[in-house]
């Protein structure tokens, strides 16, 4: 039996859009299931990969031009930039390691046409305090961004010579990514069956009844993600809040029985909060319980959820 053919994707972007690497992330497993009888899907994603204090992080993360699909996501920072030796010229900066992805990736198709260069530009300007420590720097990196778009898509003329794809949210950006990357799946393999396959389901049944999906059926829980958008963007402002001194205490989903609120939090939140889609959360600490009539039954327990700030 001969050995699956590989698709190598490289995932590229600066750290102000966690939430869309970790969309993506899920969305790359599932088509990876989807189409495994056909082709093995290998995703490159640097925080995956073991990175040693001998060099720098762009030496040790393989190049977008070494692979097949590059998906690059925008939204109001360029990033860090590289080491000087990455510098085209000795006059000019070096770039940050988004352009230099970007550049690569253009650059390498131009010459053997390949990798594939899917480019999504989140649209919403971000929230920036006017009196945050950090706003010069944040402004500067937008302006840089505007500048790099600008030179990157457009020619002289102003006319678009780099195709680029927007989008308002996380969810609106899983459901495009998720349907342009079958696509490009589709045609990369040259099977026309594989465009409405459905993922492979390898447990027990997933026609849950009236029980609720747990995290393991994350990959069959569809039809939620603008819901679990929304979750995500509230506790997002809420460490925006939390970090000017206003403390969100609770965040609160209700409805009728048998809506499906378990199941949101448990096979579509929290297999999200652990890809770390909120900036600056290192961890969640999840406690899950059901409430009682009996007093003494109740525990006395802190928030559902205890986000651990990364380090600096």
């Amino acid at each position: 039996m001969s050995a699956l053919p590989v698709l190598k994707i490289f995932l590229s972007s600066p750290g102000d859009v966690a939430e869309e690497r970790a969309l993506a992330e899920i969305v790359f497993r599932r088509l990876a299931d989807e189409v495994s009888d056909v082709v093995r899907l290998s995703v490159v994603i640097w925080e995956h990969e073991p990175l040693f204090a001998h060099t720098g992080f762009q030496r040790q993360i393989e190049r977008p031009s070494q692979c097949d699909l590059v998906v690059c996501i925008l939204w109001s920072r360029l990033g860090t930039r590289l080491p000087s030796d990455y510098a085209p010229q000795p006059d000019v900066p070096a770039p940050t390691g988004t352009e230099f992805e970007v550049q690569d990736a253009l650059e390498s198709y131009r010459r053997r046409g390949k990798p594939d260069l899917i480019i999504y530009r989140k649209i919403p300007p971000p929230q920036v305090e006017l009196g945050s420590a950090d706003f010069a720097e944040r402004s500067e990196q937008y302006e840089r961004l505007a500048d790099f778009c600008r030179r990157t898509f457009y020619d002289a003329q102003g006319a678009a010579v780099v195709a680029y794809n927007t989008f308002a949210d996380g969810h609106e950006f899983e459901r495009r990514l998720s349907e342009h990357v079958r696509r490009w799946i589709d045609r990369q393999i040259d099977s026309p069956k594989l465009g409405g396959v459905v993922p492979l389901w390898r447990g027990q049944s997933p026609f849950r009844g009236l029980q609720a999906f747990e995290a393991e059926h994350q990959a069959i829980f569809f039809g939620r993600s603008e819901a679990i958008s929304d979750l995500v963007r509230r506790l997002r402002e809420a460490e925006v809040a939390a970090a000017s001194g206003v403390v969100a205490r609770i965040l609160l989903v209700q409805g009728m029985s048998g809506t499906g609120k378990s199941s949101l939090f448990k096979a579509g939140l929290l297999p999200l909060l652990a890809l770390r889609p909120v900036e600056g959360i290192a961890a969640w600490s999840v406690v899950a319980l059901r409430p009682s009539e009996s007093d003494a039954a109740m525990p006395e327990l802190g928030p559902l959820w205890r986000p651990r700030r990364a380090p600096l």
